[in-house]
């Protein structure tokens, strides 16, 4: 009602309308009394003042905290009086949260005495858990981690982002770690458990080893990005191989192994040898329009695209390497007999390590390495084009922007080993019959 209203009214109703309104008030104010009444007792009765009396022979320490009585009967006074005031002070101190039921203080002092010495509180301990069981509902199992891992891959080599050699890898390292490890959670793993994992493998290498260890990494580090765990669990793990003499072909080498290998196979070793290509990211890539001849006598180079390299921020995706010209000499030995898309052929494997067909004692036939006499080590072409190039142009340079590194230091610390310029004229001298 408003006051306008109000003042129209007959004297006899505003009278009743003023009446009304003060019993409304009256029953307003009872009710909010009331209430705060109710919430000073409720206070009390949640948390009443621990007293002693002696009931009996016991003495008694009596009182209520959470809207739980608690008593203490005790034998003589001193214990109940000590029981009292020690509830009284954490009372007066924590309110509510004062007390905690017999087994949670059992439990919290069980929980102390495990932490000793390790420097971490219960609460940091609680956190921790708290942390894991979370992340423990975001992570996925080793096996479904490898899963997914292989897809994702799968999708980076049909952009062009990742080789055919990479997915393998990683389908042969997920087959393990799930043979092993398949049921686990990958935020349960650590660092001990993978060092463990690789020990069971001892049909290995030492250099076996670390491969199966880097691509761990390459997997554990794909659930790391997705949440599934917090940290890697292989990495920082140390290589189990130490670091060999740099192995290199010798002329004679060099030159028997393209005498000797198969027809299909004279390209693969001509370009690893005489232009130092990457084996798996680049030579088994390179295809025959990357390769280009000049018809009147310009320069001859190929373009290499490198799929390893393309995501440093200080290397190029492409790149171009001079073909010299005993390596012109090469292709055009195999040019005019017709040729495939890539100068590598899709089977190689089976000549450079032998036959790995089903039907081995029929069709085994020993390979291109064998054949020659040699034995083969890691990226041993590369290292022997990144020795005798130095020694016959004298253009540190010049072979890092070939071989696709910004540091000359690299190139001397890892890949050359030294030779003498009459070896380094031989090899540069070898070409068809």
């Amino acid at each position: 009602m408003t006051v306008i209203e109000f003042i129209s009214l007959q004297p006899w109703m505003q009278e009743r309308v003023i009446r009304e309104i003060a019993n409304e008030l009256h029953r307003q104010s009872r009710k909010w009394s009331a209430d705060i009444l109710s919430k000073i007792k409720g206070e009390r009765l949640m948390n009443r003042e621990f007293t002693v009396y002696k009931s009996g022979d016991y003495w008694i320490a009596d009182g209520m905290i959470n809207g739980q009585r608690r008593k203490k009967h005790c034998k003589i006074r001193k214990d109940a009086d000590t029981f009292a005031r020690l509830k009284n002070l954490e009372i007066e101190k924590h309110g509510a949260t004062a007390t905690l039921d017999d087994s949670t203080r059992v439990d919290a002092m069980q929980a102390h005495k495990a932490l000793e010495g390790t420097g971490v509180s219960i609460l940091e301990a609680a956190e921790w858990y708290k942390r894991h069981m979370s992340q423990a509902a975001k992570s996925v199992t080793v096996k479904e981690l490898t899963a997914q891992c292989e897809l994702y891959t799968q999708e980076q080599v049909g952009k062009g982002e990742k080789s055919l050699e990479h997915l393998q890898a990683i389908r042969k390292v997920g087959r393990a770690l799930t043979n092993a490890l398949g049921e686990s959670l990958t935020c349960d793993l650590t660092r001990p458990v993978i060092v463990k994992w690789l020990d069971t493998l001892t049909h290995l290498s030492d250099t076996s080893k670390d491969f199966y260890r880097r691509y761990a990494m390459v997997i554990f580090a794909y659930g790391v990005a997705r949440g599934y765990s917090e940290v890697n669990p292989a990495h920082g793990i140390t290589k189990v191989a130490r670091k060999k003499d740099i192995a290199i072909l010798t002329p004679d080498q060099a030159k028997k192994l393209l005498e000797v290998c198969d027809p299909r196979m004279t390209m693969y070793y001509a370009i690893g040898m005489f232009a130092g290509l990457r084996p798996a990211s680049e030579l088994l890539r390179l295809r025959w329009d990357e390769v280009f001849l000049s018809l009147n006598g310009g320069a001859d180079y190929l373009e290499v695209e490198n799929i390893k390299t393309a995501r440093h921020n200080n290397s190029a995706r492409t790149r171009y390497v001079d073909i010299q010209p005993n390596l012109r000499k090469w292709i055009d030995s195999v040019m005019p007999h017709g040729v495939s898309e890539h100068p590598a052929p899709g089977n190689w494997r089976d000549f450079a390590y032998g036959s790995r067909g089903k039907n081995r004692k029929e069709h085994q036939f020993e390979s291109d390495r064998q054949l020659a006499g040699i034995e083969w080590a890691a990226d041993i072409m590369r290292h022997s084009f990144a020795s005798y190039h130095p020694a016959k142009f004298e253009t540190a340079a010049k072979l890092a922007l070939e071989m696709g590194h910004t540091s000359e230091k690299l190139i001397f610390d890892t890949y050359r080993k030294r030779v003498t310029k009459a070896d380094a004229e031989r090899f540069w001298s070898i070409v068809p019959d």
